[in-house]
């Protein structure tokens, strides 16, 4: 079979099943050597809690969480917090917590991890709610050939092979190709859609999955509009060759990248009462409009009640010594945030103006992001003269 797995590392050794700690001394020998190793804090935090010292296994899975999120592994941080939350159900908070901890990250390993890190609080909490930690022996079946893709299943950790089935019989042909952690099979994009026959997919070492059923995927979706989208971005992702994947995923939504500042007044619809006024940023606009992120301290807006509205727009430097005002309309808006606090993206749709002033508009737009970008760096260099 294609793919050979070799295990170097304690942990791999573990899950193939090539070695084996039986006692709390031999985990905590092992750690001895390898002090920051997450996966074996997450190993012991099992063997704690196979041996019902609950109280131990929740602080162990909550210690692997956090050296695991320091790596930027997620998708793995994730698992063993879901893992300490079956022992200690969760608060609201804690959901918050995460969720903060997600999108403080600039930078993610996977495109998991990224998929995560983008969903707003609401799209997280739902997903996780409905996501269930599954784990199989070596050399177990997951799924038979010629099943049909029910749910979708994320790889946390351990070695499957996915075989089609082909002219040699509903086993699979000879090659196989091989998951790992951070892979991701199963029912796949659009969820709606009547799904083929899927591979067979057999578990080489010891696995663990985050299991979504295809009916929850569907409920998630529809209640969720934005995480649909996300989802999509995960299989064009996976789509790539090997060597055209990103070693790195960044974060597009940090105050630093939205070099940008504005000033939005949104209006009544009765005339008379005073607009609205917030904070926003962007990072660039179209000859149509703009999506602008709103400073998270007016994140309480009525925001539902305020689409199409009238509103006018202020363009300036951080200073403000120069501005430009553009009149529109609130075209659209969706939930978001900005370093790690929840707020509102919102569509300004701008009036009809003649072509000529569109480009000086997109030209000053384009003068005032690039001032403030360059403001920003000299701010930052250290030792510059005053």
């Amino acid at each position: 079979m294609a793919g050979e797995i070799t295990a170097d590392s304690v942990f791999e050794q573990l899950i193939s099943g090539t070695r084996k700690l039986c006692s709390g001394d031999e985990f905590r020998k092992a750690l001895k050597n390898s002090p920051s190793d997450p996966w074996l804090y997450r190993l012991l935090a099992d063997f704690h809690k196979g041996n019902k010292s609950f109280i131990e296994a929740d602080k162990t899975y909550r210690k692997a969480y956090h050296l695991f999120m320091e790596q930027g592994k997620s998708l793995q941080g994730i698992a063993a917090l879901l893992r300490a939350w079956a022992i200690i159900r969760p608060t609201p908070n804690d959901f918050r917590l995460l969720h903060s901890q997600l999108r403080r990250k600039d930078s993610h390993s996977s495109a998991i991890a990224e998929c995560f890190a983008k969903m707003s609080h609401r799209e997280l909490s739902a997903v996780l709610k409905k996501g269930v930690l599954v784990r199989y022996p070596p050399h177990s079946v997951v799924r038979k050939a010629g099943e049909v893709e029910d749910s979708l299943f994320l790889v946390v950790y351990g070695n499957l092979a996915s075989t089609a089935p082909d002219d040699n019989g509903p086993q699979g042909g000879d090659h196989a190709c091989i998951l790992r952690e951070n892979d991701f099979f199963g029912d796949r994009y659009p969820y709606s859609a009547e799904k083929s026959h899927g591979n067979l997919v057999k578990t080489l070492t010891e696995v663990e999955l985050l299991k979504i059923s295809k009916p929850d995927l569907l409920t998630l979706c529809w209640e969720h509009p934005d995480l649909q989208i996300g989802l999509k971005g995960l299989m064009e992702d996976q789509a790539l060759a090997e060597e055209d994947k990103p070693t790195k995923f960044y974060r597009k939504t940090s105050r630093r990248h939205l070099s940008i500042t504005l000033h939005l007044e949104i209006f009544a619809r009765d005339p008379g009462k005073y607009p609205v006024v917030v904070k926003c940023f962007t990072s660039d606009m179209s000859l149509g409009g703009v999506c602008v992120i709103v400073d998270p301290r007016y994140r309480d807006l009525p925001i539902e009640d305020m689409v199409n509205r009238k509103t006018r727009l202020s363009i300036s430097l951080p200073d403000e010594s120069i501005s430009l005002t553009i009149l529109g309309r609130l075209a659209w808006y969706k939930e978001t945030d900005l370093d790690g606090e929840d707020t509102y993206a919102i569509g300004i749709q701008f009036n009809e103006m003649p072509p000529r002033l569109r480009g000086l508009l997109i030209v000053f737009a384009n003068a005032v992001g690039a001032t403030s970008r360059q403001m920003t760096t000299e701010e930052s260099l250290p030792g510059r003269p005053d």
